[in-house]
């Protein structure tokens, strides 16, 4: 893990200042904090859009939640982001679970919290954009870690972000068979946990195993491994 670089000063001295008062009307003192809340919060938003975007880089959020919209074909959560006072829409597709980052909550889980604010990890790499079962390559930001926090702004001070995240590879299968089974363990004689349903044009995310025969695929509520010969990286 490793701590957020040069943008996280920006929330750091926030918090500082949203401690000073001055000494003058207090509701006019109240407006022209959260006015410069606002403005250091858009600042912090405009450094870290302005760099160049690069496969791994990582970047955090402060998001409230706001709803949930379920009368849709993919359910999506409602957040306003801290730093533009946005609504922005976060569904299934827009999350990805990495191996080797368990600590993350899931999205479905964080309507369980009395905290309605999150610290949201936003991983920029090539991914698949999606509209329902369907999914094409592109590149963008997908979100890589939830973390509940009921004082935000201390806590992203000392926010660490995810390291070393394996990322995925995208491929699609071919079998004669239009389907590949996925597997417990790194084994033809392992037990099917799931059998993997393809058409033409349907792509996939793989992660990379120890074992170069197999790869690593994360279904819905199901993992297991598919036999290398059986894919086909882009």
């Amino acid at each position: 893990m490793e701590k957020l670089g040069f943008p996280l000063y920006f929330f750091v001295a926030m918090n500082y200042f949203s401690t000073f008062r001055f000494t003058s009307n207090s509701n006019t003192n109240q407006n022209m904090e959260y006015r410069f809340l606002h403005f250091i919060l858009f600042i912090l938003f405009l450094t870290d859009y302005s760099v160049a975007q690069k496969n791994g880089q990582i970047t955090s959020r402060i998001y409230t939640l706001i709803g949930v919209e379920d009368e849709v074909q993919i359910p999506a959560y409602r957040f306003k982001d801290w730093a533009t006072d946005e609504e922005v829409y976060l569904s299934f597709n827009d999350v990805l679970e990495f191996p080797n980052h368990s600590q993350s909550l899931k999205l479905e889980e964080i309507e369980r919290y009395k905290s309605k604010d999150f610290i949201i990890d936003f991983i920029y790499l090539k991914h698949l954009c999606s509209e329902g079962a369907e999914g094409w390559p592109c590149s963008g930001w997908v979100v890589c870690a939830i973390t509940p926090c009921s004082d935000c702004l201390k806590s992203i001070g000392g926010h660490q972000v995810p390291k070393n995240l394996k990322i995925p590879q995208i491929g699609y299968l071919e079998d004669p068979d239009g389907y590949v089974n996925v597997r417990a363990q790194m084994n033809v004689q392992s037990p099917v946990v799931s059998v993997l349903d393809f058409y033409e044009g349907e792509y996939f995310y793989f992660f990379e195993c120890p074992d170069k025969n197999w790869y690593l695929y994360y279904g819905y509520n199901f993992k297991g491994y598919v036999h290398a010969s059986r894919v086909r990286l882009i």
